[in-house]
């Protein structure tokens, strides 16, 4: 039993829907833009389906793997005392790089490293908020696993 019809087009004739629809296509393949990524998707959608022939919703959400750098024991040579500086490693004390917290003064943040003065924080953007957090200042929410970005393109 068939439960879909699958169409097939040549890059011709997206391109045809496209321009019959007024949209352009950008071949700036780097920017998080829709006319970059969904533009011909949303044509092609539009050619099966139907219905308003603007798009009236062109966000766009991106989502990546976190990074993650793991220890490196013979990295560096060891200090006075033979014991080695800390370098990498995903967990200290429980805690565990990438996880969601929520900061008393930052709100939403996600912890991104530990030091000799405290644990890194990191909006989800990316950007340090500071590096003197101490486990009494935030909330424990949840590991994250990726990164999400919001990119918003101009309205078509």
């Amino acid at each position: 039993m068939k439960r879909w019809k699958l169409f097939t087009l040549q890059g011709w004739e997206t391109k045809e829907i496209r321009d019959r629809l007024g949209l352009k296509k950008s071949a700036k393949k780097l920017s998080e833009t829709f006319e970059a990524h969904c533009v011909d998707s949303w044509c092609l959608a539009y050619h099966t389906i139907g219905g308003v022939s603007v798009p009236d919703n062109t966000d766009l959400m991106c989502v990546s793997p976190i990074p993650i750098a793991r220890r490196e024991l013979h990295r560096q040579n060891p200090e006075k005392g033979g014991k080695r500086p800390r370098y990498g490693g995903t967990t200290q004390n429980g805690l565990v790089k990438n996880t969601l917290v929520k900061h008393i003064k930052y709100g939403l943040t996600r912890i991104s490293g530990f030091g000799k003065r405290g644990i890194s924080l990191y909006d989800l953007r990316g950007t340090r908020l500071c590096q003197n957090a101490k486990t009494s200042d935030f909330k424990v929410l949840r590991r994250l696993n990726f990164t999400y970005r919001s990119g918003f393109s101009a309205q078509v």
